[in-house]
């Protein structure tokens, strides 16, 4: 929907006036300087209403088009992790428009796409580190139990109980001296 500018009311009965005296719309065109299309829109309209006079509708004409509220919605589609002000300056180069953050939102808010926020802090946070390192070889006790384990299910258990008593076998054999040099260290290298 191409935008077009609006004509005063004197050029809209100077159109009308025109047509009624058989004037075909080509020259009257060429006459008062404007497209064959806008004196068919002054001439429907006036057939329609019995009026040349636009009405006058309140408010601030809208600086995109539907076409261009469309374009933005794809944007917004295929850059997910675009903030609104990233999305308004790309608007901005494609309509060649001057729109604002806030006209960008409403029109976000009015396709219901909310909350164009990107994610700029960190995933993890003080509260949920670890409090020793995760990469330590000692504080990777699970490593050292199934090292463990490994010997202890030599004996061939034949049930399932019997594999469980052995892993519980397993974990027993861990020396609290052992746990508390690790705990010691914060995870460091021990002795052990």
């Amino acid at each position: 929907m191409a935008r077009y500018r609006e004509l005063a009311n004197d050029h809209r009965r100077q159109i009308i006036n025109l047509k009624r005296q058989n004037i075909s719309n080509a020259r009257i065109a060429i006459q008062l300087n404007c497209s064959v299309r806008t004196i068919q829109r002054v001439w429907s309209w006036y057939r329609y209403t019995g009026s040349s006079d636009k009405i006058h509708v309140p408010g601030r004409q809208r600086k995109t088009t539907s076409r261009e509220d469309r374009r933005l919605f794809l944007m917004s589609r295929l850059s997910r992790f675009s903030n609104v002000r990233q999305l308004t300056e790309r608007w901005n180069a494609f309509t060649n428009a001057n729109v604002s953050v806030r006209t960008t939102r409403r029109c976000l808010h009015a396709q219901k796409i909310y909350s164009r926020v990107s994610r700029q802090k960190p995933l993890i946070s003080v509260h949920n580190r670890m409090i020793w390192p995760a990469q330590s070889p000692d504080a990777n006790i699970i490593e050292n139990i199934w090292n463990m384990s490994k010997v202890v299910a030599n004996d061939r258990s034949t049930s399932k109980q019997s594999l469980i008593n052995s892993e519980f076998r397993a974990w027993a054999n861990i020396s609290p001296e052992r746990m508390t040099a690790v705990i010691k260290s914060r995870g460091y290298s021990t002795k052990y």
